[in-house]
């Protein structure tokens, strides 16, 4: 049963990076994978892999900013004593 009325479950947001999979799934290799064909493909599959993770890594740069360091000062000013 969930209250709607309830915001915790709705936080922290959440943002999944290709660090975060767990060893069993093949993308967590798929960086090393890149390497391995030759030239033109790999171009092909590091542009591609760049492509999909790129975003997530970036997202996770401004989560850091905005919920970490800005939320910090501002809780630092609020709770001195925190």
């Amino acid at each position: 049963m969930v209250n709607s009325s309830d915001w915790v479950p709705e936080v922290p947001f959440s943002l999944q990076t290709a660090r975060d999979f767990n060893t069993t799934n093949p993308f967590t290799n798929a960086k090393e994978g890149t390497q391995k064909p030759g030239f033109p493909k790999r171009i092909v599959l590091k542009h591609v892999y760049n492509h999909l993770t790129k975003p997530s890594y970036r997202a996770l740069r401004r989560y850091q900013n905005y919920m970490g360091r800005m939320a910090s000062k501002s809780v630092r000013k609020a709770l001195p004593d925190f």
